[in-house]
């Protein structure tokens, strides 16, 4: 759902001017890499909680 509004937030803010755009696309991207990087990271705390529990 984060990574929806991400890139409304990039579609938005494309502009003509290269440098706003390509500030703008980096946010962007590294919004959705950290959310990616904590997607993974609560997913195996999870896994590893369900393998010690069997």
């Amino acid at each position: 759902m984060f990574n929806t509004f991400v890139m409304v937030y990039l579609a938005n803010n494309i502009n003509t001017e290269w440098r706003i755009t390509f500030q703008h696309f980096n946010l962007a991207m590294v919004a959705m890499l950290v959310d990616l990087i904590m997607q993974y990271w609560v997913g195996t705390s999870k896994d590893e909680e369900n393998v010690s529990t069997l």
